[in-house]
């Protein structure tokens, strides 16, 4: 439930309602079958699947924020470490959240998530949105979407979109 929680705080989208998976506490993997792929490994019977959609909305935000202006990087670290104090703290890890150095480790960890870019570091926004754009023709995509310089003025439509076109690493399930 935390980690569902703080995916959607923090606008993410959970590949299924969190209802579906308390529905049928016997056949959890029948409740939620479809989704099994984008949560965790099919062959679990664990019913806590969120975690590792979570950690891929962050390294999404992570890449999305790295194809930005740096000015908005902190924005990112600022949203994730108020997800690690809150998901911390829940868990009653109350000292290591008061610890001095919580921060500079949950730093560290951000850091430590990979950084993709699209673009050539100097590159700018425009360079950026025009290679998702062309990313997009290749795939016969012909929705509307508008990217935004700033992620926090973008609508959820592109948002997603922009997820869905990311480079996917080891985590992927297909």
């Amino acid at each position: 439930m935390i980690c569902y929680e703080e995916l959607v705080q923090n606008d993410g989208r959970p590949a299924v309602p969190i209802e579906v998976l308390s529905q049928d506490s016997r056949e959890p993997k029948r409740s939620c079958e479809k989704a099994l792929p984008w949560l965790d490994d099919p062959r679990s019977r664990d019913r806590d699947k969120f975690p590792r959609q979570v950690d891929r909305w962050w390294e999404f935000r992570k890449w999305q924020l790295d194809n930005r202006d740096p000015v908005f990087r902190d924005d990112g670290f600022s949203a994730y470490l108020a997800a690690r104090k809150r998901r911390h703290s829940l868990l009653g890890s109350h000292n290591m959240v008061s610890s001095s150095t919580f921060k500079e480790t949950v730093r560290r960890e951000w850091e430590m998530r990979p950084k993709r870019l699209e673009v050539p570091s100097n590159a700018r926004f425009p360079a950026y949105e025009a290679t998702v754009k062309k990313r997009l023709v290749s795939h016969k995509f012909a929705w509307e979407f508008q990217l935004e310089g700033d992620p926090r003025q973008q609508g959820v439509w592109a948002t997603w979109v922009e997820y869905l076109l990311r480079p996917l690493g080891k985590t992927c399930p297909c």
